[in-house]
């Protein structure tokens, strides 16, 4: 199970919260293929000790590069598109454009 949630600027100081909730999601386990397996245990053993707070916070400090980078590479990729515009390519190719029409139709009835 995982469960997203991502703000979406609106402008003018306005935020959408859109939260999905992926009740089937499974991680796959691969052994990384940079770190010796006797490295690997000590770095789990660290992860396991470490408060939630904190390993939250390194997770959604992860997924915000990931949103931010992604972003930016639609931007570069597309300069004629406005922030809104770059949202909603952003909320399609990670979501799937069925939420991508959903959540535009949501925002042009809220303008």
């Amino acid at each position: 199970m995982l469960i997203l949630s991502f703000r979406l600027y609106l402008g003018h100081g306005k935020y959408l919260l859109i939260s999905l909730f992926l009740p089937d999601f499974q991680i796959m386990r691969t052994p990384p293929l940079d770190t010796r397996p006797e490295a690997e245990k000590v770095l789990i053993s660290l992860l396991r000790k470490s408060k939630t707070s904190k390993k939250f916070a390194q997770i959604r400090s992860l997924s915000q590069t990931a949103m931010l980078l992604s972003r930016r590479a639609i931007a570069r990729a597309n300069p004629d598109l406005n922030e809104k515009q770059i949202n909603l390519r952003f909320i399609s190719l990670h979501y799937g454009e069925d939420l991508e029409q959903r959540v535009e139709k949501y925002l042009d009835e809220k303008s």
